[in-house]
């Protein structure tokens, strides 16, 4: 096993996902993870979830492991392209990397990625009564890091 799991705090509320040996580029890792209640039923924080695996992803594309344009290529009827936390991931992803590297090295990143890739488009409205234009403002409010991403028409 080249990964292990090592909590953060003294409660185990965080953790984060480290290497034993050198990765090497090309490799597949998996890693899975259970979490359980104080009763041993399993639970998922959906939310929590996306931000530990979108931190994950953001040391594997640093590290030069993997790369943004693995987004580009997911097939249309992949279940990341239907879910409406697909944009949530995204801002946890493109924050943490903003964080490792710079915000310039990610807009270079995606300016390189062949037909682009928009995570802007990947923002949806959240009720009958927001506009596009409002979900786009809240979304950039919550990951204000990503202003770059807006496009001036």
């Amino acid at each position: 096993s080249n990964l292990k799991l090592v909590a953060q705090n003294t409660n185990s509320s965080s953790y984060q996902l480290q290497n034993i040996d050198a990765l090497i580029t090309g490799s597949d890792f998996n890693y899975t993870a259970s979490v359980f209640d104080n009763f041993d039923e399993t639970m998922i924080d959906t939310p929590k979830a996306s931000e530990l695996g979108s931190e994950i992803f953001a040391t594997l594309i640093n590290d030069g492991l993997l790369s943004l344009n693995l987004f580009k290529d997911i097939s249309e009827d992949n279940m990341f392209n239907t879910s409406y936390r697909r944009a949530t991931f995204m801002g946890d992803l493109l924050t943490s990397l903003i964080n490792m590297s710079s915000q310039e090295s990610v807009s270079e990143q995606l300016d390189a990625i062949t037909g682009g890739l928009d995570v802007m488009s990947m923002v949806e409205t959240q009720g009958p009564k927001e506009t596009r234009d409002e979900a786009e403002k809240n979304y950039i409010s919550k990951y204000s890091a990503l202003a770059f991403l807006v496009k001036n028409n």
